[in-house]
């Protein structure tokens, strides 16, 4: 898909700055444009690439576009961030930017802010993306995007192409800010602003229909189901053929939401000691854990033999395994102590104190002795397996030729939730480092002092079939090995929230190592920001 010197004119209008860069050449923004299309469009088909023009295309969507092509090549930070820091105000400043919104600005504030959180090299613009949040979704509710824009095409079929194509990009723009909004809200520990039930829409078509060149509408005669509808037969275990990927991902996150208002609603009873709703919340709790169990059991099912992307079909499939696992691990491990009892010492601006992590080991003890803890442990544990073993033979996975945006994060959050279950549950792998109080140096010889490699623990662990075989799961605290080397399968990242999580590891490491100088007083003057 070509770019001609006008429209690099055009972006370099909106973003002086590019001109300065050789990055900006025609040869390389045709790189970063193809990029896009090959490594993240199927992940977020927001966009319609057969009647995309990158000629025609608004100039900010274009740039987004562009951004996120960019962030899977070596190219300079100085050059992606001459993108990013201006193109949300570039957005904001529109004449289009109001409701009822237009669907570029839509897809351009969303493309922006999955760069801006998950490839984004710069904490900063990481962090904006979590306060103008909320203005994407207030943008969207603010005029009609929330109920389904299909009932607006001509049911005789006199709609033209382009109505139908504007009519589902808007309902999947929707639909990726809802799945970005739960998913975000337990990745990265935000509140959650949008809820399955304003979603008036009906799900995205077939994606064998999104992809094809062809005018395809005389196969939408029957409409999809609704959002609803299809979060009702979940929970009633009924099949659903849906033929989309993205609608399939916003289901998972539609049951996980309803937990997670659920879960609110509890607390907010606890603190006026209305226990009654305790029972209401168990209940749900196991039904919407069952939901989950039949929505990869009804994706398994799926046929998929006749896409015409089987690859790519494939690497969702692996992707979304690791979206499974972490659903299970949301609903059962409290983000917050699990990452104060790892060692994060800052988190939303707030730096822990003593007291916080004193808080969160008497709970995190606690926690590791219920169901719900074995149950998350297993999610993490088949999370690891899924990412790091293949047919029980090593994939040999790394975060620089990993194309997902979230797999990394979730990958590294598994890695947490084990090691604190075996940590609490049978101690320390071992104590050789427990009169070393200043064992930073040994970092480069830890690899020697581990009792079991991460892979053959994995291999070993590959038997696990269930939560209750945890049980009996000997040497489950062998846990040094694993987290060198899903620390070591991280590396190379520059994401910074990736490296912040890397270096809670390796404060785990040390105290799997039997050093509890890697938690003592001095809590107050470290400095790591997960968030």
């Amino acid at each position: 898909m070509s770019i001609s010197e006008r429209k690099r004119k055009e972006m370099i209008l909106e973003i002086p700055q590019l001109a300065q860069f050789e990055d900006f050449e025609l040869s390389r923004i045709a790189t970063y444009n193809d990029l896009y299309w090959e490594k993240f469009h199927f992940q977020c088909p927001i966009l319609h690439c057969p009647s995309f023009q990158a000629e025609s295309a608004p100039t900010p969507l274009l740039l987004s576009i562009l951004l996120i092509g960019a962030s899977y090549t070596p190219t300079s930070e100085d050059f992606k961030t001459a993108i990013a820091a201006p193109l949300r105000w570039i957005i904001f400043k529109s004449s289009s930017f109001h409701p009822p919104t237009r669907v570029w600005v839509l897809q351009s504030l969303l493309l922006l802010e999955m760069y801006e959180k998950t490839r984004s090299s710069s904490r900063l613009i990481h962090e904006r993306a979590h306060i103008h949040h909320g203005t994407t979704l207030q943008l969207i509710r603010r005029g009609s995007t929330l109920l389904d824009p299909s009932i607006k095409l001509d049911p005789e079929n006199s709609s033209t192409w382009v109505e139908w194509v504007e009519a589902e990009s808007i309902k999947r723009a929707v639909f990726l800010a809802f799945v970005l909004d739960v998913c975000h809200s337990v990745l990265f520990s935000h509140g959650q602003l949008l809820h399955p039930n304003e979603l008036q829409l009906s799900l995205p078509c077939d994606d064998r229909v999104w992809d094809s060149a062809e005018d395809n509408r005389d196969r939408l005669n029957a409409p999809t189901i609704s959002f609803i509808s299809g979060l009702r037969g979940l929970l009633k275990g009924q099949h659903m053929n849906l033929g989309s990927e993205l609608g399939r991902l916003a289901l998972l996150y539609g049951l996980l939401s309803h937990f997670i208002q659920i879960s609110n609603l509890d607390l907010e009873a606890s603190t006026l000691d209305a226990e009654i709703i305790i029972p209401f919340r168990e209940k749900w709790g196991l039904a919407i854990g069952k939901a989950l169990n039949f929505w990869w059991k009804d994706y398994n099912s799926e046929d998929r033999a006749a896409s015409e992307n089987i690859l790519e079909q494939q690497l969702n499939k692996m992707d979304y395994l690791q979206h499974f696992h972490y659903a299970f691990i949301s609903m059962t491990t409290r983000r917050y102590e699990l990452h104060v009892f790892c060692g994060d010492r800052r988190i939303l601006g707030k730096t822990t104190i003593r007291q916080d992590y004193l808080h969160a080991e008497r709970y995190m003890n606690e926690w590791a002795k219920t169901s719900v803890a074995r149950e998350a442990a297993f999610h993490a544990l088949k999370g690891l397996i899924s990412a790091f073993l293949e047919n029980g033979k090593p994939t040999m996975y790394s975060v620089t030729t990993d194309p997902f945006v979230h797999r990394p994060m979730i990958i590294a959050h598994c890695a947490l939730v084990f090691w604190a279950y075996a940590y609490c549950l049978d101690g320390p792998e071992s104590n050789v480092l427990a009169h070393n109080f200043n064992g930073s140096h040994l970092e480069d010889h830890e690899w020697a002092l581990v009792a079991e490699s991460g892979l053959v623990f994995l291999e070993r662990c590959s038997t696990v079939s269930s939560p209750r075989d945890l049980d009996h799961l000997k040497n489950k605290n062998r846990t040094v090995g694993l987290l060198k080397w899903v620390m070591l399968a991280l590396r190379g990242s520059d994401w910074p929230l990736l490296v912040e999580i890397c270096q809670m590891m390796d404060n785990c490491v040390k105290r799997s190592l039997g050093w509890e100088g890697a938690v003592g007083n001095d809590l107050e003057c470290r400095n790591i920001q997960v968030g």
